[in-house]
């Protein structure tokens, strides 16, 4: 049983919410205004719900909204005069509730409630925003879930105020005749026959609603149980029901202290607290009905209740983290000629996501100018880079407060990534994280702050410029505010991204192989005075085009910081002097001298060259170097002159460039934490040390790496971290099997969330433990250094206790409102040797949608090696194969015994009417077949003895003397050494197919 653990589901409902408010309403098809609208939202906080005189009440799921927020005027004009008419138009957007709800991330819905006051609208937006981050209300018990559909029932009245009799008829049509269901109605004295055709709501208690749903859809397999457990008898004694706790619904794994077995005691409270008979509690019974009761109570429920709060270490490195991330998350359809929403990414966020992707752009036509996010060329819509800021700005932190990563693809001029940086600077304000934590600097050796450091932070993944390069450029743009013409004509060749613009095309980095940009084979070490990036402490800009003026001449000065560290750059031949390296630029130096100089030749774009003269081959050479390129580092002739030990250095630690990158300094110097890196290989990763680079894998290239070196990958994620995204091949939004990637402790594996497929249903049902924060913390050993893993053994983990598990699914309730036929997969997803797939499923059973009892043989999973991520996934389909309802559990926090799966829709979202699965789970330690003798002999030795006494005296009756038999290894084999897993258990190709 779970450790004493005080499950309050309800949100807190404000009084206003419950009494209701008028509003006028409308939404964005509207073309007249709905006036002196009745809100309420019911006392569970179930249900928004409104009335308008001579109409039927509108009741929608809360459990669907996204969110309430501000809104701007409506677009048609005849609803803004309406509105106009009825009140002041200076207060209008501040007196709207703009409403966002829908089944799935894509097709959100729209409407608008226009209060009396703006303090009323702003009371109402905090109510319903708080009720929604009420999340615990998404793992109620089998019998809230018959609260809320009775909830339903009585606010769902038609214009005379009462409950159609129809609705009834439907809920239970699915597997019973409407005149048996009018019966029962009858029977109960809610309506006598079909002609009555409404029933008043005061008739239908929740009380009443029960007994209805116990006479309509009897348990007859709960009673099976019941009968057996009892020993025929009517009731259940103390006793009974404690054996009952302490052997079928707890796991023998389970820590007796933190989980102590029930004794008379706490069974005694049990029964007190489901039991209705008073005789029987004051003798210690329980009956059928109570025991019913208790199956399908929170205190049953299948996972352990504290894992749905926040229960891990937040403290961890942020490479210790699995992390909720999403790939190409302005897209709502295909990869190819698809649409791109600025709204989408709200419900991402509020879906729970930390680590989201945008596509960067220059703006054409009538958007020239301005940075849009789109996907390249694949004939994607646009949208502005600076409307989805303000999406992420708004929706960033209301479901979780850990930190959020912006992952760009930059395609980007420098004059738009100029834009972009301001844009972050202004709309997030503190909320970016613009530089390093004083105590987490970007040096070899330093891990990465956790992810409770980092609360409300927004990081920016983006190229950055070296250290020394990025200094001296954003020190010319903070004094000047520009930088040098050439760096707006001469650009680097455009930036092959993570996605092509061909949808064939299979990607491996966002990195080039430019040498001003840092990348894990060619690294210069950050030092202390490169680690801290200048902050722009200018005042707030009121208007996006006011963020391009120029910096504050004083404050740029106050903020530049010289460094004797530079890197000369090739520079246009249009009206400018040539960079030294070129001939025409030396007309002092003999063109013999010259040519006796490597370095002397035209400037190749992308190439670093070094200087390799001496003082006295190139004397006039070396001066003329330092001297005309001590004004780009801000020197003048009124400051005191180099020394000649300050020249010698200068001189040494010079690099020719041949092009400079295509990355703004001030983008770059926003990049901190999730710095990407080319990757040059995990030794190199290794040997560098660098906690802060990441890099990017296709899942094609991830799937090189871990078929080739996987414990590599593994050491490599204990250190830093590494983004996994879909191959270009993926046109049409599909997902790949992120579980792959996290058995290699990869954290931020990215995928299409706008694909409610079963790979998304995977995600989202891992993240939505934890208090849905979008953090996971990794298995220990995934995360200690001193250990080894290879994600593709067979064998058990060290330190590591493998799981057998068995699943015997025995009825669902409510699986659909068709009278059709259902069956139930269940499969389990981890490592290669833990995962099975499409093997385990019941027959059909044909015509019944809404009490199927199928009684199947338990489905073995016989050796879990690792169940720290392994998954269980229930799946719900109709005989044509259409998937009616899901829902993954992790092994680790499942509990034992006969228990009730809620499922959801396939976007992971609750129902009204909530189908469910009852199933009984066996999980103990997995025990190799030649010591299953053993073990069953240390468990219980008494009956152990008794059956060898039987076995010996079956033999002693067949005429076999004792002195005939040799003792030998207790078990069922002693030459085996266990069964070989199914056939497609622990078969690498078994988790990639």
């Amino acid at each position: 049983m779970a450790k004493e653990f005080q499950f309050n589901w309800r949100p807190n409902v404000p009084s206003l919410l419950q009494h209701g408010s008028v509003f006028d309403r409308y939404d964005d098809e509207s073309t007249s205004l709905e006036v002196n609208a009745h809100v309420r939202v019911d006392e569970y906080g179930f249900f928004l719900y409104w009335l308008i005189e001579s109409r039927d009440a509108v009741v929608l799921d809360l459990g669907q909204v996204w969110e309430a927020r501000p809104s701007g005027l409506p677009k048609d004009g005849r609803v803004l005069f309406e509105l106009e008419q009825r009140g002041a138009r200076e207060t209008l957007e501040e007196r709207t509730i703009w409403i966002t709800h829908g089944q799935d991330l894509v097709n959100v819905q729209s409407f608008y409630l226009v209060a009396e006051t703006v303090e009323i609208a702003k009371a109402w937006r905090i109510g319903i925003n708080e009720i929604l981050r009420k999340s615990k209300t998404r793992h109620v018990c089998p019998t809230t879930n018959l609260l809320r559909y009775w909830k339903w029932l009585t606010l769902s009245v038609n214009d005379r105020r009462k409950i159609p009799i129809k609705l009834l008829i439907k809920t239970f049509s699915s597997g019973k005749p409407e005149k048996m269901v009018l019966k029962c109605l009858s029977d109960l004295g809610l309506c006598g026959d079909k002609e009555r055709e409404e029933l008043d709501v005061e008739m239908l208690t929740f009380e009443k609603f029960l007994r209805l749903y116990n006479k309509i859809c009897p348990r007859s397999e709960v009673q099976e149980l019941f009968v057996k457990l009892s020993g025929q008898k009517e009731y259940l004694t103390r006793d009974r029901l404690t054996n009952f706790l302490n052997e079928e619904q707890r796991d023998p794994r389970l820590n007796e202290i933190l989980f102590p077995f029930f004794d008379n005691t706490r069974t005694q409270v049990l029964i007190s607290k489901y039991e209705q008979d008073n005789n029987y509690i004051d003798n210690g019974k329980m009956s059928g009905d109570a025991f019913l009761r208790f199956l399908m109570s929170d205190e049953n429920s299948p996972v352990f209740l504290d894992r749905i709060d926040m229960y891990q270490d937040m403290d961890q490195p942020l490479c210790h983290y699995y992390i909720n991330s999403s790939h190409n998350t302005y897209l709502t359809g295909r990869q190819y000629g698809g649409k791109s929403s600025s709204e989408i990414y709200r419900q991402v966020l509020l879906s729970g996501c930390r680590c989201i992707e945008l596509d960067c752009w220059d703006g054409t036509g009538e958007n020239k100018g301005e940075p849009i996010i789109t996907h390249g060329k694949a004939m994607c819509t646009d949208v502005f880079f600076k409307d989805v800021l303000y999406q992420i700005r708004d929706t960033a932190f209301e479901r979780s407060d850990f930190p959020v990563i912006l992952s760009f693809e930059n395609h980007c001029s420098k004059s738009n990534q100029l834009k972009m940086a301001k844009y972050c600077m202004d709309i997030f304000g503190d909320m970016l994280l613009a530089k390093p934590l004083d105590d987490f600097p970007l040096e070899a050796g330093v891990a990465l702050p956790s992810p409770n450091r980092l609360r409300r932070k927004i990081l920016i993944k983006n190229k950055r410029l070296k250290p020394e390069i990025e200094k001296h450029q954003l020190d010319q743009f903070l004094r000047e505010g520009k930088l040098d013409e050439e760096d707006e004509i001469i650009e680097t060749p455009e930036v092959v991204g993570e996605d092509s613009v061909s949808p064939l095309d299979d990607g491996d980095t966002s990195d080039d192989d430019d040498p001003s940009v840092q990348s894990s084979s060619n690294v210069s070490t950050a030092t202390p005075g490169h680690s801290s990036r200048p902050s722009l402490d200018s005042p707030p800009v009121q208007a996006a085009p006011s963020l391009l003026a120029p910096l504050d001449r004083a404050l740029s000065h106050k903020l530049m910081i010289r460094s004797p560290r530079f890197t000369l750059r090739a520079i246009s031949m249009k009206g400018r002097q040539p960079l030294a390296g070129d001939q025409r630029a030396h007309p002092e130096v003999e063109p013999a001298s010259v040519a006796t100089c490597p370095v002397i030749k035209p400037p190749i774009p992308g190439e670093t060259i070094q200087c390799k003269e001496t003082d006295e081959a190139h004397p006039e050479l070396k001066q003329n170097f330092i001297s005309k390129n001590l004004k780009s580092l801000g020197f003048t002739k009124k400051q005191p002159i180099l020394t000649k030990e300050e020249e010698e250095r200068i001189f040494a630690e010079y690099h020719y460039t041949g092009a400079t990158t295509n990355i703004h300094p001030l983008l770059s110097s926003l990049i901190n934490y999730t710095h990407p890196v080319k990757f040059s290989g995990f030794d190199v990763a290794e040997s560098n040390n660098l906690h802060f680079h990441m890099s990017s894998f296709s899942e094609s290239t991830g799937l090189g790496y871990l078929k080739q070196c996987a414990p590599e990958f593994v050491n490599y994620n204990k250190r830093q971290l590494s983004r996994i995204y879909p191959k270009g091949a993926r046109v049409d939004s599909s997902n790949f099997l992120p579980q792959i990637f996290w058995n290699a402790g990869c954290q931020m594996v990215a995928l299409n969330f706008q694909t409610p497929d079963v790979y998304m249903q995977l995600n989202m049902g891992k993240f939505e433990y934890n208090c849905g924060s979008g953090y996971l913390l990794k298995p220990d050993f995934m995360r200690r250094p001193d250990r080894t893993f290879d994600p593709f053994s067979e064998s058990p983990v060290d330190g590591v206790i493998a799981a057998h598990c068995s699943v015997r699914v025995i009825s669902g309730q409510f699986l659909t409102d068709r009278k059709i036929g259902t069956y139930v997969e269940v499969e389990m997803y981890g490592l290669p040797t833990d995962t099975i797939r499409k093997e385990h499923r019941t027959k059909v059973i044909p015509a019944n949608g809404l009490n199927p009892v199928y009684s199947e043989a338990p489905f073995v999973f016989r050796k879990v090696v690792l169940p720290e991520l392994a998954v269980l996934r229930f799946a719900v389909y109709d005989e044509n194969g259409k998937q009616l309802g899901q829902r993954i559990l992790p092994l680790d926090g499942l509990q034992a015994g006969y228990r009730h799966i809620s499922l959801r829709s396939d976007t992971n979202q609750t129902m009204v009417l909530a189908p469910t699965l009852f199933v009984h789970i066996v999980i103990k330690t997995y025990v190799p077949d030649e010591l299953s003798g053993l073990v069953d002999a240390l468990a219980d030795p008494r009956a152990y003895l008794s059956e060898q006494k039987k076995r010996q005296e079956a033999l002693a009756h067949m005429g076999v003397d004792d002195s005939d038999i040799v003792e030998v290894p207790a078990g069922k084999s002693a030459t085996t050494k266990g069964k070989v897993l199914q056939k497609t258990n622990g078969s690498a190709a078994n988790l990639l197919s």
